[in-house]
Order: structure tokens, then sequence, then C-alpha cells
């Protein structure tokens, strides 16, 4: 309430000080032109306020977008040990992981287990056949195949 009236009395003071000098120097009616400059204020001050608003809007969305990327990136699924729930955690390298499931409530410790492997560039490597067929199977057959082929 006292931040309203704090507001009030501004525009008051603010129109007369607009009002008096402009009604002594140029003649003009000074309870129109009292009217007008307090109108003028209130536009003003809307447009303005609408201005900030929406710029502090702009700025917090972009600001939680930033944060939800940033827990994207630091953050993992882990299953519950208590409930099998899938909760989203954020993983800090050096710091505790421990987590509280948001289905039972329970306290979940996280363990990192880090893994270190060479990089690997395919394109380098000759092509890989894959084949369905046991080698030491085909080995017998032919073998069969030429036993049978001396006993004829």
């Amino acid at each position: 309430m006292r931040e309203i009236l704090l507001s009030i009395f501004k525009i008051l003071i603010l129109s007369s000080v607009i009002s008096l000098p402009v009604w002594y120097f140029l003649n003009i009616s000074l309870v129109g032109l009292y009217i007008i400059t307090i109108v003028i204020q209130i536009v003003i001050g809307y447009i303005y306020n609408t201005w900030s608003q929406d710029r502090f809007e702009k700025n917090l969305s972009l600001k939680q977008l930033e944060l939800q990327r940033e827990i994207e990136e630091t953050a993992a699924q882990a299953t519950c040990a208590y409930c099998g729930e899938i909760n989203l955690i954020p993983i800090t390298p050096g710091g505790d992981n421990d987590f509280d499931c948001l289905h039972c409530e329970k306290t979940n410790a996280v363990y990192l287990n880090i893994t270190v492997a060479q990089k690997t560039n395919l394109s380098d490597l000759p092509p890989y056949e894959i084949s369905n067929l046991d080698p030491t199977l085909e080995e017998t057959k032919k073998l069969f195949n030429t036993n049978e082929n001396r006993t004829s």
C-alpha cells in the first residue's frame, strides 16, 4: 500500500513540475495540462512496465533453457535401488551423487565407474565379413565329402 501511495505522490509532483512552468510561460489551462501530464505519465509507465516485464520473462526463459541444457549434459537416468523407478539425477564427477527417489523417497547412492578405451576409426579397417556358419563345421563337411568321393 505504501508503494502505491508513493507512486501516486511521485506522479502528482512530476505533473506539477511539468504543468506549472508550461502554464506560466504559454498561458495554457493549468487543470487541463495537469490532467494531460498525469495521463501521459500513466501511459508511459504502462508501456515501460510492459516492456520491462516482457524483457524479464524472455531473460528468465533463456536462463531456464540454459539451466535445462546444463542439467541434461550433467544428468543421468538412474533406477532406484528400492522401487525400480527411473529418476533423472545430476552427476558431479568429484562430488556426492546420492539422490532421493521421487517415487518412494528413499535415499540412493550412486557410484561412478569410468572406462577408458582406444578411439578407433572404422574407415581405416578392412571390411569385416559375418558368417552364420561354423568354420569347423564347414571343414568337417569338406572332409566328409572328400572321403565319400574316395569310397565311391
